[in-house]
């Protein structure tokens, strides 16, 4: 089967749960099948994604020249999309030479199926092209904009929160139901679209573990330790421990006093910067 998968934000370096999760099915989808890779992200030095080209059929990338997170640029670029029926992560990403370089490339030559990975790249894929179109969703986003709104207390963010939740809430709704297929990695997942779509256009793909690769190895366990990983730019991930550390570890401190936690992953947050040095049994090793 010949795949054209389209990614926005790029694959490599995979050190996100999409992009590994993605990655590693790339990876083994590529033994047995013919894959075009196309993404588009933040131009960068020492890009790695020339190299895929030793995994994939073909690859073809679209730097795009995007401003640095949270700041003034990005806030700039924010105000001028304000007025978008879009949220602001797809219409960052989707810009229109993005759209033209796929558009000619599906111009070029004929695939079996297009991938939609993430509904971040949704804007640009041709839904009415001539051939199954698949949706993989690695969370129900509008969720977690609608989160990030309830917890917010900077009245800025809230607000900027309650815009992406709302209009990534009808995104998501209208690509999905324009996909032939949607792939989910939860029941939970799965539940949530069902509300607006059939559960038979629904398959759950769960997310794995290489077991080969992640083995065992024999070293002396730390007594009564702990440990999370993820990555800790990521604000679901930083309010979890901001959570567990306030209204959890206390409950096992109770038990186990001497209890400390590991918190692996990278670019904690100031705010989970000063939590450690406050709570000395929490490390953060970024």
């Amino acid at each position: 089967m010949k795949i054209l998968w389209v990614k926005a934000g790029g694959l490599v370096p995979p050190d996100t749960g999409g992009k590994i999760r993605s990655y590693n099915i790339l990876r083994e989808l590529a033994h047995s099948h013919s894959i075009t890779f196309f993404s588009f992200y933040a131009a960068h030095d020492g890009d790695l994604h020339p190299d895929l080209k030793n995994m994939f059929d073909r690859v073809v990338c679209v730097p795009l020249e995007l401003p640095a997170a949270k700041s003034f640029a990005e806030m700039l670029d924010y105000g001028i999309r304000l007025l978008s029926s879009q949220p602001y992560n797809i219409t960052k990403f989707c810009r229109a030479e993005v759209r033209r370089s796929l558009h000619a490339l599906l111009k070029r030559e004929p695939f079996d199926v297009i991938l939609c990975d993430f509904v971040i790249a949704a804007e640009v894929i041709p839904w009415n092209w001539p051939i199954p179109k698949v949706l993989f969703t690695h969370n129900v986003e509008a969720a977690i904009w609608r989160r990030h709104y309830e917890v917010a207390t900077n009245p800025f963010w809230k607000a900027i929160s309650w815009r992406e939740w709302r209009k990534m809430e009808a995104a998501e709704r209208r690509y999905l139901r324009l996909a032939d297929r949607v792939l989910t990695v939860s029941e939970s997942d799965r539940d949530a679209f069902s509300s607006f779509l059939d559960l038979g256009k629904l398959t759950v793909i769960p997310t794995g573990v290489d077991v080969d690769y992640f083995q065992p190895v024999p070293v002396e366990e730390n007594a009564n330790s702990l440990v999370f990983t993820g990555s800790m730019d990521w604000l679901p991930n930083e309010d979890a421990i901001l959570y567990f550390v306030d209204a959890i570890l206390p409950l096992i401190r109770q038990q186990l006093p001497e209890v400390s936690l590991e918190v692996v992953g990278r670019s904690p947050s100031r705010k989970l910067q000063a939590l450690a040095e406050t709570e000395k049994s929490v490390r953060l090793t970024g």
